[in-house]
């Protein structure tokens, strides 16, 4: 990658063209990789009144689609001080739909402790914005910096986030996506990870603008790319594009798309989605049963009844993800969620006490039967053991065993076998 020279940093038109170079510079310069160069960039103080909230990408995404579900149809325009407003709730953590309930609240600790640190240090971390005003890094800095400001009027370093500029033209969405990664990566005190479906969200968005550049023309090689800006290996981030895959057809069938917030919690459970898949495959269930098998599980999931552990055991009892001789498999505990599955359309609906109680029941049974059937299980073991005597005696009925101390032994095998039929029978 080449170097260029120190740049024009000021833009000469938008919000931005204001700014003066004697007075702005904040004296701090670092190298940006955009454009396929890097590029010296200066940090300015630029006024926080001149920029506006950016968290339509990125990792804000699941934040703007959570708004935009609030406003169906609406042109969200962050320079707008309505939409500046509500975006400033959605990241200090009191934002809420009073129609169906869904918030931010947990936000609220991370962003007390960030405005805090603020205000006691200072900005430590220098934030990245576009040419027309919007952040590109720095989205919550800059929320607690208006928050400061207006407990603040009078104090003058709460009005300026400090920044560097990257210029329109010439960086494309990935140069874009990259930025904001290195910036995400280098972690400090205070900087917040991504959110697990966020960080999903962003994985595929980097393999997609990747792919879009023509330089990275194919998915793998892509995905090189971004396991490398992860600090993760190709295999994991082939596993999370196939959990988010799974996260985008749940979020379909219970009528949701795009709806990410619904799936903040729900990320570990579908990184057990795909192997569940692939013992359908291997086991070759019919697909009437798989359909059912789905939508019961997304039922399960919908009403708050599964987790991680029951993904796994559904899909023990769906049978091996590898063809195996001694593959085993616990028909009556699928059935117990493919008979009981609802109508994909009450999949649509919010969760209601019914249909929690009907999870329940269908969970429950699931369980019950795979516990009892599952290998080493007490019923397994009593099944194996009927199997094996009716074994012994079709063998008996074809070619009787000898007389002799064979006899003797088998007599004696069989007698000891119907005392603990009959002790286990007491048992229970």
């Amino acid at each position: 990658m080449t170097t260029t020279p120190e740049e024009s940093q000021i833009p000469q038109t938008g919000p931005l063209s204001s700014l003066e170079e004697d007075q702005s510079f904040y004296g701090e310069v670092q190298y940006l990789d955009y454009g396929g160069a890097r590029h010296l960039r200066k940090a300015y103080r630029i006024p926080i009144d001149l920029l506006h909230f950016n968290i339509e990408n990125g990792r804000y995404a699941t934040k703007f689609s959570l708004l935009r579900g609030a406003n169906p149809g609406v042109n969200i325009n962050p320079r707008e001080s309505h939409w500046r407003n509500e975006i400033l709730k959605m990241l200090n953590g009191t934002w809420e739909d009073t129609a169906t309930g869904v918030n931010t609240h947990s936000d609220q600790s991370h962003f007390q402790d960030l405005t805090e640190d603020i205000e006691q240090r200072g900005q430590e971390r220098t934030g990245i914005v576009l040419e027309d005003g919007g952040v590109m890094s720095g989205n919550r800095r800059l929320a607690a910096l208006i928050t400061l400001s207006n407990q603040h009027p009078d104090a003058d370093r709460y009005r300026y986030l400090h920044a560097f500029i990257v210029p329109g033209e010439g960086v494309s969405p990935a140069d874009t996506w990259r930025l904001e990664m290195s910036a995400q990566m280098g972690q400090g005190r205070l900087l917040r990870d991504y959110d697990p479906v966020e960080r999903l969200i962003k994985i595929r968005e980097g393999v997609r603008l990747l792919m879009q550049t023509n330089i990275h023309d194919s998915e793998e090689a892509a995905i090189r790319v971004v396991a490398n800006d992860f600090g993760s290996d190709a295999a994991t981030i082939r596993k999370d594009l196939q959990s988010l895959k799974h996260i985008d057809n749940y979020l379909n069938a219970i009528g949701r798309p795009d709806h990410y917030w619904l799936a903040k919690d729900l990320t570990e459970v579908f990184t057990e989605w795909e192997p569940l898949e692939q013992s359908m495959r291997v086991n070759s269930m019919p697909l009437t049963d798989r359909l059912r098998l789905r939508t019961g599980v997304y039922f399960l999931i919908h009403n708050a009844k599964a987790d991680f552990r029951l993904l796994r055991d559904i899909r023990g009892a769906v049978g091996p993800a590898r063809r195996r001789r001694d593959a085993q498999s616990v028909p009556a505990a699928v059935e117990a969620i493919t008979a009981n599955a609802p109508d994909p359309q009450l999949l649509e609906g919010e969760p209601t006490e019914e249909t929690q109680d009907l999870a329940a029941a269908m969970r429950d049974q699931f369980r019950a039967e795979y516990q009892a059937g599952r290998p080493g299980s007490v019923l397994s073991k009593a099944q194996r053991g009927e199997a094996n005597l009716r074994a012994v005696k079709e063998a008996l009925e074809v070619d009787p065993a000898p007389s002799g101390s064979v006899t003797d032994q088998l007599r004696q095998s069989l007698m000891s076998a119907s005392e603990f039929a009959t002790e286990s029978l007491g048992l229970l």
